[in-house]
């Protein structure tokens, strides 16, 4: 079963559904084929995809679907029997790779969404997003959970939603279990949304529904429309054009929002964009970067003694509360969700966005790489109500941290 939905050229969405209710197929047929090594999955009289163990498999044996979603933002459901049980470490995994209708397929760069069973004493029952070269190759771990229900003696349903190819969120029977970001050279993409099977485990796997899909993202974010724009090419000297300062030694320098002076602390200029239902962006660019952080203020309140940062180094940037004044030697920083280390650098030129929803997620984004995530932010003691957002700079141990070029406020439009 299946949909098409063709608007336009700009937006296609396709969804396909298999639910096995069809008459005895040994082995399953198309849309299902069978790759590598290992015993091939049938179907069986009671609308079960059967797949056999492979426990042993050296080159990644199993199924796969030929049909995939057509945009970046997409997911898929499954629902399973998963009954692993003894001592040895056992795996099922959905793997995000090519298709195999694809007649160059190399199945290189696979993304695996991964439950992976062990004892108790060894970490129990696990989920896992790994990246991996191929199929059977060493796995790089990108986020790992506890499983919140038992998989031997449950009936399993998978949800895994992607957004922008790269943000990978996954829950297991009804309860979210992590979220994770892929590096850029394993984004999935055009021919690359194709789910492979792979049953590493000592036990059969009995697959009773599957559904993938296109969806509507709620990452990715839709129209925006500029509140505010300051690209600081006026003479050294304080800000003014109308910011809040707050601490006095941050300054324009040569174009840009700096710290300067030899004392400690931070400084910030915040703007009050009237935005109070807890949506807000803010895009600033990099002149300069150190291994010292500077920071994006959203959510503020006029006195820039609470709001939501996020600070950004050479090597990183990462989400945090400020619940002390900006001003402070350093303020208090709680750091809230998680982040992911840029591909490269973060250096002159790049802009960082900041953005966040009304039920409380925030995002930071590189241009299109996702940099840092968090969720509930708003329930963090971050006010959805503040207004203001604007930039901070620092300096600590004799370090000054990065510069500020331009910035830009915005509103969803």
């Amino acid at each position: 079963m299946s949909f098409l939905l063709k608007r336009s050229p700009e937006l296609v969405w396709a969804g396909f559904f298999d639910t096995f209710d069809r008459p005895v197929e040994n082995p399953v047929q198309r849309p299902w084929v069978h790759l590598g090594d290992g015993t091939p999955a049938d179907i069986n009289n009671i609308a079960e995809l059967h797949i056999p163990s492979n426990y042993s498999t050296t080159n990644g044996g199993g199924e796969s679907y030929e049909f995939q979603p057509f945009t970046p933002n997409w997911g898929f459901d499954a629902t399973f029997w998963f009954p692993p049980t003894g001592v040895a470490s056992q795996g099922f995994s959905f793997y995000l790779t090519d298709s195999w209708a694809r007649i160059d397929a190399l199945f290189q760069n696979v993304v695996g969404v991964r439950l992976i069973y062990q004892t108790p004493a060894a970490g129990g029952d696990i989920v896992q997003v790994g990246q991996l070269a191929t199929p059977v190759s060493a796995v790089t771990n990108r986020g790992q959970w506890s499983s919140p229900v038992v998989f031997n003696g449950n009936t399993l349903q998978l949800r895994v939603w992607v957004d922008a190819d790269q943000f990978i969120r996954i829950w297991l029977n009804g309860v979210y279990v992590g979220a994770a970001v892929t590096t850029p050279a394993y984004r999935t993409g055009p021919d690359r949304r194709c789910i492979r099977l792979l049953n590493s485990a000592a036990c059969d796997v009995w697959l009773r529904e599957f559904f993938c899909y296109d969806r509507v993202s709620d990452v990715v974010s839709g129209p925006w429309s500029s509140v505010f724009y300051d690209n600081f090419d006026r003479a050294n000297g304080a800000p003014g054009n109308g910011w809040t300062v707050v601490g006095a030694t941050g300054q324009i320098s040569a174009n840009a929002y700096a710290k300067t002076g030899t004392t400690d602390g931070g400084a910030a200029i915040l703007r009050n964009t009237g935005l109070t239902g807890g949506v807000m962006r803010v895009d600033a660019t990099i002149k300069t970067a150190t291994a010292h952080e500077h920071a994006i203020i959203l959510h503020a309140n006029a006195a820039g003694t609470q709001g939501l940062a996020c600070r950004v180094t050479t090597g990183n940037a990462k989400l945090f509360r400020f619940s002390t004044v900006l001003s402070g030697n350093p303020p208090t920083w709680t750091q809230l969700g998680s982040f992911s280390a840029p591909s490269t650098n973060n250096a002159a030129g790049h802009v960082i966005r900041a953005e966040t929803r009304p039920n409380g997620s925030a995002y930071v984004w590189r241009g299109d790489e996702l940099l840092a995530w968090a969720d509930s932010v708003f329930a963090t003691g971050v006010a959805a109500t503040n207004p203001y957002a604007g930039v901070f700079v620092s300096r600590a141990s004799f370090v000054n941290s990065g510069q500020w070029d331009d910035v830009r406020l915005l509103a969803a439009a």
